[in-house]
């Protein structure tokens, strides 16, 4: 079973260009299994996982993500990664980098304005089933293209 692990930044980072991770942990057979999909599967995942990506940000954009000027809310993006390994990496930042990472992680804010604390972390823990799903069913669409009679 895969599960979920976060990468914190540290105090440090706040300062630089920086990124929070989140990988499947204990996936070596997903990993086999990536790497022997064809180049069109792979496309079609990255597709899926870059859908399923922008879903998140807009849940935490509608509920969770704080507001007082707006920076954060819009600061919203997503980077398709293609490859032997396609992935996508997400989140919130921009020129509102430091506010972002200071509001994730303080739980002792009040957001009188809405949002929360961890208003990347619930979206995406709450989506992995679903992200799951979608990507199998994206690389199944495209094997469904192929006309497999002529292989027998």
């Amino acid at each position: 079973m895969a599960t979920l692990r976060e990468s914190v930044p540290t105090k440090s980072a706040l300062d630089k260009s920086m990124n929070v991770n989140v990988r499947m942990l204990g996936a070596k057979e997903a990993s086999a299994n990536i790497r022997a999909l064809s180049p069109a599967a792979r496309r079609a995942m990255l597709k899926a996982l870059e859908k399923e990506a922008w879903r998140i940000i807009k849940t935490a954009q509608n509920g969770y993500v704080p507001v007082l000027s707006g920076d954060l809310v819009f600061s919203g993006h997503v980077i398709p990664h293609p490859g032997a390994f396609p992935t996508v990496e997400f989140g919130f930042g921009g020129k509102a980098r430091r506010y972002a990472v200071i509001q994730h992680e303080n739980e002792e804010f009040q957001h009188p304005a809405g949002g929360q604390a961890k208003y990347l972390s619930v979206p995406v823990e709450r989506a992995m089933p679903r992200v799951v799903n979608s990507t199998g069913e994206e690389i199944r669409k495209e094997f469904r293209k192929f006309d497999t009679r002529r292989f027998e």
